[in-house]
């Protein structure tokens, strides 16, 4: 009697080929060792990588309202290590929501599985292991996730985030932790899959559940994550009237490149330098003020490099590389590149030498022997010494220096003051 109790014991166990496994209590160093501590080494894991999504997403709230932001960055100083770029970079969101918030969804939902799966092993119905397929399922997609953000963040921003490589490095942990259960189960994570997804369609009304509850929340963030909104600036209306006249240059000159309907009621003149810190941060930023009123306005660049090697304002070397760069930009502009290399140019962390500059020339896809042609004519320099005396001749005492409508605004122009001309207009 006791020997075919026994016998019976071993033949109920979990059927992974059929949608409903029956419940086993596993037996110590048998082929059902519960996966308890990769289990909770999951759960573990994914509590820091909350940690890690909450960080990076306060970074990319805190960049996105404030120029002046500088956040917590790990190994800040390092070679190509700055979180604050990664966090401006239109890469960063998706649909409108940092990457980082959905990172945060994501591990609070593997969290829940991981405590289905534990409680698995306990409880009087269902089957031992479930939900480690969507696990695999999770994981697999963390790793795919991890390499094509690391792909973006090398070659397209260049620029590294230490917090994001912490994220990497967790991804792959709870990926390790995951796979390691499935082998104590002696499953693959096609049949772990199998096994979770015939246990869902047997159970219409959880499925519904489940299915409803994710939707609802994507639906939930997309609609109530709040839009970060720049930090006002006490002196933000104290700007100098410009008047266009014979005694000083239309800041307008429609030679100089510019994005937006020609007759649009709003036109902003920006005189800039690409080696600018601040400038930088005004270009991440300017896009995202002026959303709200596309079609409303264009946005006209001229050059106003801090180099004393094409600008007579500037008596002692400063920025030493910007005179080259905009001579590139002008350069790509002829062949309808401005923009995009414009983009590139104001994102690159490396030092704006030749060699740089024309890697992201060939990233744009400029034809490099138009290019060469044109760097080594007059028409470059010509363009930037119009730019630089009408930059002169305005007073320009720094960048970035924005005219609004004739209206001169230094530095990043406010909400408040872009509504108050779109207003008027």
């Amino acid at each position: 009697m006791s020997v075919g109790s026994s016998t019976r014991r071993k033949q109920e166990q979990p059927d992974s080929r059929e949608g409903r496994p029956k419940h086993v209590e596993a037996e110590p160093g048998g082929v059902g060792v519960s996966p308890r501590v990769p289990l909770v080494a999951v759960i573990v894991l994914a509590v820091i990588g909350i940690g890690v999504m909450a960080q990076l997403t306060h970074t990319h709230w805190g960049v996105s309202s404030d120029p002046d932001f500088a956040s917590f960055c790990p190994a800040m100083g390092a070679a190509g290590v700055d979180c604050d770029d990664v966090a401006r970079s239109e890469y960063s969101e998706l649909f409108g929501i940092p990457i980082s918030f959905w990172g945060l969804l994501v591990y609070l939902g593997i969290i829940g599985v991981a405590a289905w799966t534990l409680r698995s092993f306990r409880a009087k119905a269902g089957y031992p292991g479930a939900g480690l397929g969507l696990l695999s399922v999770a994981a697999v997609g963390s790793i795919i996730t991890s390499a094509a953000l690391g792909y973006i963040s090398h070659v397209l921003i260049e620029a590294y985030c230490s917090w994001c490589t912490v994220g990497y490095v967790l991804n792959l942990c709870i990926s390790a932790a995951v796979f390691t259960g499935l082998w104590k189960l002696r499953l693959n994570p096609a049949e772990a899959l199998k096994r979770d997804l015939g246990f869902f369609l047997q159970r219409p009304a959880m499925s519904a559940s489940f299915c409803g509850g994710g939707l609802a929340i994507a639906v939930a963030t997309l609609l109530l994550y709040p839009t970060p909104s720049p930090v006002e600036d006490a002196s933000e209306d104290a700007g100098a009237e410009v008047v266009v006249g014979d005694e000083m240059p239309n800041p307008v000159w429609e030679e100089a490149p510019f994005k937006g309907p020609a007759d649009a009621p709003v036109t902003i003149v920006e005189f800039t330098d690409y080696e600018c810190p601040i400038c930088k941060r005004s270009h991440a930023h300017l896009s995202s003020i002026l959303e709200p009123y596309e079609g409303q306005y264009r946005i006209m660049h001229r050059h106003f490099p801090l180099d004393q090697a094409c600008n007579p304002a500037i008596p002692r070397p400063y920025n030493q590389h910007s005179c080259r760069a905009s001579r590139f930009t002008f350069c790509a502009g002829e062949q309808d590149k401005f923009w995009e290399l414009n983009r590139l140019v104001f994102g690159s962390r490396q030092p704006l030498e030749e060699e740089h500059l024309r890697r992201l020339a060939e990233r744009v896809g400029c034809d490099m022997d138009a290019l060469d042609e044109c760097l080594a004519g007059d028409r470059p320099d010509e363009h930037l010494r119009r730019d630089i005396q009408d930059g002169i001749d305005l007073e320009i005492r720094g960048t970035p220096t924005f005219f609004i409508n004739g209206q001169r605004v230094v530095g990043l122009p406010q909400p408040a003051v872009l509504k108050k001309f779109f207003e008027e207009e």
